[in-house]
């Protein structure tokens, strides 16, 4: 069998389909390393590899990415300029996060100039495609520009649904105070438990003063003493002192069971 006889040319187009296969082949590459690094809090290395990406008019995730990294400065010197002009890009393609974090910058006015017609314009947009973070955002935006608490309490009552964790801090204080909806005290207990794991807003304390006073639940001092052990130094020592000097030793016993069987499911067995 005679072996094929390459020309020049010949010899020239199979190194450029060689060069495009390569290139092809290299580009999911680059995208895993630098999405691995992203998550790693890498940014050094995903600096390079995300601006390299986000040339393509159509990586709008890398675009965003690299206009967070460029933003911050990770992994060299910030360019706020540039930032903008990727973010924005990203946004105009679509991409939700870019939408979320565009609508908040000009909601704010963090950053660039306020504009807050075009921050929610942005924000709706990202909603619309199923942003959580978006949903919260736009329902803090409602509320605190927009004097729209009715508008409001629907979008947090959703983000808060959704898992979010600041949204379910929130949702409950609307509760409590009948923000944007009727009062329902028991609802604002509900959702301060759902959140009591994460308990940077002193959920856990507000929970122990809700069983001590009757406020959306029965009146409990064995769980009102056991929701202050967990809320830890959480609680005013005043606070404390008045929980304790009304639970019997009984009681107390009881609700150190309770608090430990509530941390060991991580909040979710607590009633």
């Amino acid at each position: 069998m005679k072996q094929p006889r390459w020309t020049a040319h010949g010899l020239r187009a199979l190194a450029a389909a060689l060069l495009i296969a390569g290139s092809a082949a290299a580009q999911p590459d680059a995208a895993a390393q630098a999405d691995v690094a992203w998550q790693a809090h890498d940014y050094a290395t995903a600096r390079p590899l995300y601006a390299a990406l986000a040339a393509d008019p159509a990586n709008h995730v890398a675009q965003y990415r690299y206009s967070v990294i460029l933003d911050a400065g990770y992994g060299a010197r910030r360019d706020p300029e540039a930032a903008m002009r990727y973010r924005r890009q990203a946004a105009e393609g679509g991409n939700a996060d870019a939408q979320t974090n565009l609508g908040y910058m000009l909601s704010w006015g963090d950053g660039v100039p306020k504009d807050l017609p075009a921050g929610i314009g942005w924000l709706e947009k990202a909603v619309a495609q199923g942003s959580i973070g978006a949903t919260y955002t736009l329902a803090v935006a409602r509320r605190v520009f927009l004097n729209d608490p009715a508008g409001a309490f629907p979008l947090m009552l959703k983000a808060a649904e959704a898992g979010d964790a600041d949204a379910i801090s929130d949702i409950a204080i609307l509760y409590r105070d009948g923000v944007g909806t009727a009062k329902d005290p028991a609802a604002y207990v509900r959702w301060l438990k759902r959140g009591a794991a994460r308990d940077s807003s002193g959920r856990r304390a507000l929970i122990a003063q809700a069983y001590a006073n009757g406020e959306g639940v029965p009146r409990d001092m064995m769980k009102a003493y056991a929701w202050v052990l967990m809320a830890e130094d959480r609680v005013s020592p005043e606070g404390r002192n008045l929980v304790t000097a009304q639970t019997t030793p009984d009681q107390k016993a009881a609700a150190k069971a309770f608090a430990d069987r509530c941390i060991a499911s991580n909040y979710v067995d607590c009633d």
